[in-house]
C-alpha cells in the first residue's frame, strides 16, 4: 500500500511534455521553430534532421548529415 506521499512525489516528478515529436535515434542537441510557430527541425547527435509540423504533430521530413551541413535554421523568403 503506498499513502498519500508517494502520489504527492510521483505527481511532482512527472514531466510538463505535452508531446513527443517523433523519434532520433540520439540525443538531440539543437532545435530550430519557423518565425510562424508551425514547424519546428531537430538534429541529432548522429547528424539526422527531422522536420515536424507542430499541430498535425507528424515528420514532414527526415535527411540525414552530409558533408559540412550546418544546424538547423529556417529563411524566411520573399513569399513569406
Amino acid at each position: 500500500m503506498r499513502g498519500w506521499e508517494w502520489r504527492h512525489l510521483w505527481g511532482r516528478c512527472r514531466s510538463d511534455e505535452l508531446a513527443t515529436l517523433g523519434h532520433f535515434p540520439t540525443a538531440v542537441y539543437t532545435v530550430a521553430f519557423s518565425a510562424d510557430g508551425r514547424r519546428v527541425v531537430g538534429i541529432s547527435e548522429d547528424g539526422t534532421f527531422q522536420l515536424f509540423e507542430i499541430d498535425s504533430r507528424r515528420v514532414v521530413a527526415t535527411l540525414k548529415e552530409t558533408n559540412g551541413m550546418e544546424g538547423p535554421r529556417f529563411q524566411r523568403t520573399a513569399d513569406g
